[in-house]
């Protein structure tokens, strides 16, 4: 008797959760994936500058994208010592991200490019 009850119980445990996760599909809103430039800049001091502010390569990029016309990005710590900057891929920011293919290797070679997408 004991065993049937286990059974029973089991199964409308099992039952509940299926319901459950058939409901949620259904009224899911679907997620829109979002694509991100990324520039990583190093947070070091060029050699031949002094210990400014103003001779930071991380420093140096950012000036970089606003002279773009980038005026909407994120700025992230990076893993290593140094500042991630995302900026998202759109028809507004199309221009601005060319500028920035074309430019930001001219700041310092250690400066890295990459594509993110959420």
């Amino acid at each position: 008797m004991r065993r049937s009850n286990l059974v029973a119980f089991a199964f409308g445990a099992f039952a509940s959760l299926v319901s459950v996760g058939v409901a949620s599909q259904f009224n899911a809103d679907p997620i829109e994936a979002k694509a991100y430039r990324t520039v990583f800049a190093p947070d070091i001091i060029e050699p031949e500058g002094e210990l400014d502010e103003t001779s930071n390569i991380a420093f140096e990029v950012g000036e970089v994208l606003r002279e773009c016309g980038l005026s909407e990005f994120d700025m992230k710590l990076g893993d290593l010592h140094g500042i991630t900057y995302e900026i998202e891929i759109s028809a507004k920011n199309m221009r601005g991200l060319h500028c920035i293919e074309v430019r930001a290797r001219d700041v310092d070679n250690a400066v890295k490019l990459g594509f993110k997408v959420i």
